[in-house]
C-alpha cells in the first residue's frame, strides 16, 4: 500500500524513533513518479518507455520510482496530488488530456518539477514545467520511403509482398503527434510514387487490440502488404493480424520487432527512455530543466530502427536512398508536412 509522506511520519511517531529515522531518510531520497495515461504501465508504448527511463536512472542513482495508475481522466488530478503529497521531485504525465491538470499543479507546487510528453509547452513560462515533443515525422518520412519502394518496385524480394501499389495505416486517435507520424510516412511514400494508394483507417482507440486486428484483417483482404499502426497498445492487434496473414508491419514508439521479429520490418522509434533519464539526471545534479524540448534526428532522439533479420533482404541501393534522405532532412533540404491533409498533396519535386 502506498502512503503519503504525512502518513509515513504519523506512523513513525506511533511506532517509534527507528521508523521516524527511516521516514526522514525516505523524504530526502530523490523520487520520480509517472501518472499513467489510462493505459497500463507495461503498455508496450509511452508509459513503459518512461518507466524504462526511471529504471535506467535507478541503476545509476539511489532513487525511488513509482507509478500511479489512471483509469479515466478524473483520476489525473488526484494522482498528481498524491505524487505531490509524497514529495515526488519530478512527476511525468502524457499528452493533452492531462496537460491542463499538470500545468495547474505546476503553478500551485513550484518546488516539484513536472514533465508532459507529447505537449508543446514553449508558450508556458513556468520554471518547473518541461514539455517534450518529438519530430517523429522525420523518421516517418524514411519509413515511407522504405514502404513506397517495397510495395511495388522491390516486391519480389519477399513472399510477404505483392505487386499491388497499396499501403495501409491504422490510426488510434488523432492528435498532433500521431498526425505527425502519419503525415511524415505519407509524404515519404509519395516522394517515391504518388500513385500508390494509401488506405487510412482511424479506429478511435489506443487500447482495443481486437478492433485493430479486425481493421488490419480488412486491409490485408484488399491486398495491403505493409501496415503502419499508430495506435498505442492496440497496435499489437494489427501485428497479430500481419502474423496470421504473412504481411509486414512498421512499428512506432519503440523497436517493436521484439514482439514479432518475422513480421515487424522496422519501427519509427523515439528514444523516450534516454530523454527521461537525462531530465532526471539533470535534476538530481542540480541543473535547470528546460521549459520545452523538441527532439529529432539532430538530437539522436528518433530513428528508423534496425531491420534486424531483414537487413540482408533490403537492397543496398534502398538503404542508401534512406540514408541520403536523412542527410537532406538534417540539412533542411526536405520539408516534411505535419498534417495528414498536406501530406496527401505532398510533392517532393
Amino acid at each position: 500500500m502506498k502512503y503519503s509522506l504525512a502518513k509515513k511520519i504519523l506512523l513513525a511517531l506511533i511506532m517509534g524513533g527507528s521508523t521516524l529515522a527511516f521516514s526522514q531518510s525516505y523524504a530526502k531520497k530523490y523520487y520520480a513518479t509517472i501518472i499513467t495515461d489510462g493505459k497500463p504501465l507495461h503498455d508496450h508504448s509511452v508509459n513503459q518507455s518512461i518507466y524504462d527511463g526511471f529504471l535506467m536512472a535507478k541503476t545509476n542513482y539511489d532513487i525511488n520510482i513509482n507509478y500511479l495508475q489512471s483509469n479515466r481522466k478524473d483520476d489525473f488530478l488526484p494522482n498528481i496530488n498524491t505524487a505531490v503529497e509524497d514529495d515526488a521531485n519530478i512527476i511525468f504525465g502524457i499528452g493533452k488530456k492531462i496537460a491542463n491538470d499538470i500545468v495547474k499543479s505546476a503553478k500551485m507546487h513550484p518546488h516539484n518539477n513536472f514533465v508532459i510528453l507529447g505537449v508543446d509547452t514553449s508558450k508556458v513560462t513556468l520554471s518547473n514545467l518541461t514539455g517534450i515533443t518529438y519530430a517523429v515525422e522525420q523518421a516517418g518520412y524514411l519509413a515511407g520511403i522504405l514502404a513506397g519502394n517495397l510495395t511495388y518496385k522491390y516486391s519480389s524480394i519477399s513472399s510477404k509482398l505483392n505487386k499491388q501499389k497499396i499501403l495501409g495505416i491504422i490510426l488510434g486517435e488523432k492528435n498532433p503527434e500521431t498526425e505527425s507520424y502519419v503525415a511524415g510516412y505519407i509524404a515519404g511514400v509519395r516522394s517515391i510514387d504518388p500513385t500508390i494508394t494509401i488506405v487510412l483507417s482511424t479506429i478511435n482507440t489506443f487500447s482495443d487490440q481486437k478492433k485493430a486486428e479486425k481493421t488490419a484483417d480488412a486491409m490485408i483482404s484488399q491486398g495491403i502488404d505493409i501496415i503502419l499502426p499508430v495506435a498505442g497498445t492496440a497496435s499489437l492487434g494489427a501485428i497479430r493480424s500481419a502474423q496470421k496473414h504473412n504481411k509486414f508491419i512498421i512499428g512506432v514508439e519503440k523497436d517493436q520487432s521484439i514482439y514479432a521479429p518475422s513480421t515487424v520490418l522496422t519501427s519509427i522509434e523515439k528514444d523516450i527512455k534516454t530523454s527521461v533519464y537525462n531530465l532526471i539526471r539533470t535534476d538530481i545534479v542540480g541543473g535547470n530543466l528546460p521549459t520545452y524540448i523538441h527532439a529529432g534526428f539532430r538530437e539522436n532522439a528518433i530513428q528508423l530502427a534496425q531491420f534486424h533479420k531483414f537487413t540482408s533482404m533490403i537492397p543496398k541501393v534502398l538503404k542508401n536512398n534512406i540514408y541520403q534522405a536523412k542527410k537532406k532532412i538534417l540539412k533542411n533540404q526536405i520539408q516534411i508536412p505535419h498534417t495528414i491533409n498536406k501530406a496527401f498533396s505532398y510533392n517532393s519535386h
